[in-house]
Parts: C-alpha cells; structure tokens; sequence
C-alpha cells in the first residue's frame, strides 16, 4: 500500500492494518527506523520491575510495583 506524507510529516493507518495489529484510537505506538524503514508497533505498557504488561497508575499483577 502507498501513501501520501502530509506536509507536517503525517500519514493515515488504515483501519483494517490498525485492527490487525490491535492498535485502537488513542493507542501508544512506538516508532523507530529499521535501516531504510519506519516501523511503527503497538506499544504496551510494562512493569519496570519485572517486565510483565501493566496498567499505568495501577499496581502490576505479577509482583505488585506501582506503575
């Protein structure tokens, strides 16, 4: 699929790629640079203790951090 960058840098996710990899409207995304592309993922929150997903602002389930 080909899209057009807007002039402030912006591009529009189709909505079947954003359902195909779980990334809903006001979703974190992380991005980064892959030799010569731009790869933009679903990011989770996780513990920084453990490492086990979380919820920000609540305790992890694993070992009990505050996130």
């Amino acid at each position: 699929m080909i899209r057009f960058l807007e002039s402030y840098g912006r591009i529009c996710l189709p909505q079947g790629m954003r359902r195909a990899a779980g990334i809903e409207a006001n979703s974190r995304v992380k991005i980064s640079v892959e030799g010569d592309a731009i790869v933009i993922s679903k990011c989770e929150h996780r513990c920084s203790n453990c490492g086990a997903p979380s919820i920000p602002g609540k305790k992890c389930d694993l070992c009990g951090t505050p996130n």
